[in-house]
C-alpha cells in the first residue's frame, strides 16, 4: 500500500470536481481540472489554496494601464 498524503485533493473552484495536488507540488506550481480545463496557480500548500490564472492575466493587465 502506498504512503498516506501521496496526494492532496481540492475542489475545483469552477465546477466543483475533484483535483489531484502531488506531494512535490510547489507554490507558482500551475494544475489543471480535467474535468473543465480550468488552469490555476498554487498560491499556497498549507492550506492549498490556487487562483486563476485568468485572475492573474485580468491583474496583471490592470497592473499595466
Amino acid at each position: 500500500m502506498g504512503k498516506r498524503g501521496k496526494i492532496q485533493h481540492i475542489r475545483c473552484p469552477m465546477c466543483r470536481e475533484t483535483i489531484e495536488i502531488p506531494r512535490d507540488t510547489e507554490r507558482d506550481d500551475v494544475v489543471t481540472c480535467f474535468e473543465c480545463d480550468g488552469e490555476y496557480r498554487v498560491v499556497s500548500l498549507k492550506p492549498v489554496r490556487l487562483r486563476s490564472l485568468d485572475e492573474d492575466e485580468w491583474e496583471r493587465d490592470m497592473e499595466e494601464d
